[in-house]
């Protein structure tokens, strides 16, 4: 059980290497894995990638697949919907060295949280301009990293005027949402 967990893992990993490799106006064609989803699983599947989006999944006799097409055969893997974290910290981790608020680092976090399978990530508080911008540039074009949605600062008032006056300094920043 745990290989086929990792084989997963290792798949969802290498199909976004793969993708964020590639130039965005390619079309990418994965065929012959065992397509895992909410509805079950569908065996030597066919999964079209076009500009760096999913564009059909289904049997290898129903998608039309251009010409053109790099093809990837991942016959007897399994490929799974892309995971969120809904709960991380993104620029503030540099492993054991201290923090580090830098786009670099930002970056340098998204891409590993892609190349373990998670293709978005919710942070919930805490992040700075780097991950704000991250989220503001992940709308022009397939990132080739973890897509991110951030909540804004931690707001910690011990008072109700230090509660207004928290909301109101931080109401206009570009969050994702509200906490």
């Amino acid at each position: 059980m745990s290989r086929m967990v990792v084989t997963i893992v290792s798949l969802a990993a290498v199909a976004v290497s793969a993708l964020s490799s590639r130039s965005v106006q390619e079309t990418t064609v994965f065929v012959g894995a065992s397509v895992v989803d909410a509805a079950g699983v569908l065996p030597s599947a066919t999964v079209l990638v076009r500009d760096g989006r999913i564009v059909q999944v289904g049997r290898s006799a129903d998608v039309s697949v251009p010409d053109n097409a790099t093809r990837v055969d991942l016959t007897g893997r399994f490929l799974v919907p892309g995971l969120v974290a809904a709960h991380v910290h993104v620029s503030d981790v540099n492993g054991l060295a201290p923090r580090a608020y830098t786009a670099a680092n930002t970056r340098r976090q998204l891409e590993v949280f892609a190349r373990y399978g998670i293709t978005s990530v919710v942070s919930l508080g805490g992040e700075q301009a780097p991950a704000f911008a991250a989220r503001a540039a992940q709308s022009q074009s397939a990132p080739g990293r973890a897509r991110i949605f951030v909540a804004g600062e931690v707001l910690a008032p011990t008072t109700v005027e230090q509660a207004r006056s928290e909301v109101a300094r931080t109401k206009c920043l570009p969050t994702s949402f509200r906490r």
